[in-house]
């Protein structure tokens, strides 16, 4: 029973990185695609995280604005991180 529950976990959990990558993927083709289309310019930022370390990126004449705030939404992340892994350390430790 437990197995089997695992097992479905693991299946929604690909899934849902997958949708999760698939909307990434479709925004910022809509993205560039209008940009090419019109006179209009657009910016966007983001960060994509590997572990703890983030990949952060942008396009547009507000992108530095934007990576400012993606890079401190990066470093809450990351702080975030450290504080669940040193957490989880210690209770390892006091067992």
């Amino acid at each position: 029973m437990q197995a089997q529950r695992g097992n479905i976990v693991q299946q929604w959990g690909l899934r849902l990185f997958l949708i999760g990558f698939l909307t990434l993927f479709v925004g910022i083709t809509l993205i560039a695609a209008g940009d090419m289309q019109s006179n209009i310019e657009t910016s966007f930022g983001g960060v994509i995280f590997i572990g703890p370390i983030p990949i952060v990126f942008g396009q547009g004449p507000q992108s530095p604005f934007l990576l400012i705030i993606v890079l401190m939404i990066a470093i809450v992340m990351a702080l975030m991180f450290l504080s669940a892994f040193l957490s989880r350390k210690r209770m390892v430790v006091e067992e």
